[in-house]
């Protein structure tokens, strides 16, 4: 075999041979702090979402460009994170018009029309569709409990036996404009109630029958559109702003600081250590504990085509429309 060698190869041959391994190579895009360690093609998606659960990746998406369909699905196994390995694909029957809530444990949920839920388990890819006769401005999951958030009040749904389930409690306190975020056996309830937000901490350990452990107005929010409790912060996104509250062990709330954006963002993703924000075509990580640091841009040759992003451990997942998941990590000192 290695005779063949000994033979001269004509230059062009060199070439050819060489573009060709230069074309077949996946052009990563540049970064400063962080890097793009591998990377997994999606099929042509569209539309799509990505969701982390203990070591596991999920991928719901769309390639047929209808907005808010979600059709196909990947499980990746992620016990090598900066790998993902795909272990499951499927074709889910799921109506074209669910607005996405929110993912907690191994349930995403959907509003499909003012009145009704969706749920959908990743563990075994059942649909549920619950019929609540009002509008749910926000879910939060705990075992077999749902939080809800309505115009008419927090309610608490026992949905053990899906698709039936009993409301076991409601606060009745008038709200919109609402949000939840939960840690452990804390949730946090923000909402618009006469004109201006309120926030309440709930201890949920006894589900049904939810204590509050502080209430307080916040003065200066006007328009919110996300919030996030980490082991120490609780974060406010509105529109163009980030704002950080100490909740000193759930039992206060001190404001701490507020960042101003240069543009509308797409999407946010919340760690006990750092913001991570998605517009367009780039992505920004701000430390928690630290407005005033340098925010770390990641950018890519992407064109306003970030789906979703997630992370998991220390890497960073991004879903990107026509390409497929970019995996990022920190570039090593």
């Amino acid at each position: 075999m290695f005779d063949k060698l000994k033979n001269p190869i004509p230059v062009i041959s060199i070439i050819i041979l060489i573009s060709i391994l230069v074309g077949c190579k996946h052009e990563y895009p540049p970064f400063d702090e962080y890097e793009v360690v591998s990377f997994v093609p999606v099929d042509s998606v569209a539309y799509g979402m990505l969701f982390a659960n203990g070591e596991r990746l999920f991928a719901l998406y769309d390639i047929t460009g209808v907005y808010n369909r979600w059709s196909l699905f990947r499980e990746y196994d992620l016990h090598d994170p900066p790998v993902p390995v795909l272990e499951t694909f499927a074709y889910l029957i799921l109506p074209p018009s669910l607005g996405y809530r929110c993912s907690q444990d191994s349930l995403v949920f959907f509003q499909e029309s003012y009145y009704d839920l969706w749920i959908l388990n990743l563990n075994t890819l059942e649909t549920h569709d619950l019929y609540l006769g009002y509008h749910a401005q926000d879910v939060a999951h705990r075992e077999h409990f749902l939080f809800v958030s309505t115009y008419d009040g927090l309610r608490v749904l026992d949905i053990s036996n899906l698709p039936e389930y009993v409301e076991v409690f409601n606060d009745s306190v008038g709200r919109s404009g609402a949000f939840l975020a939960l840690r452990d056996t804390i949730l946090i309830d923000i909402y618009q109630f006469a004109g201006h937000y309120c926030a309440k901490f709930w201890n949920i350990k006894n589900a049904e029958n939810p204590q509050i452990i502080y209430e307080e107005e916040l003065p200066g929010i006007d328009n919110m559109r996300d919030i996030a409790l980490t082991e120490q912060y609780v974060i406010l996104f509105d529109h163009y702003a980030i704002y950080r509250y100490n909740h000193c062990m759930y039992d206060s709330l001190m404001y701490e600081d507020m960042l101003f954006l240069n543009q509308g963002y797409g999407s946010q993703k919340t760690t006990d250590f750092n913001i991570i924000i998605a517009y367009g075509n780039h992505i920004e990580l701000i430390e928690i504990t630290d407005f005033s640091a340098q925010q770390i841009a990641v950018s890519g040759d992407w064109y306003y085509q970030i789906l979703s992003l997630e992370t998991f451990e220390d890497a960073i997942y991004l879903l990107i429309r026509k390409q497929g998941i970019y995996v990022l990590q920190r570039r090593e000192s």
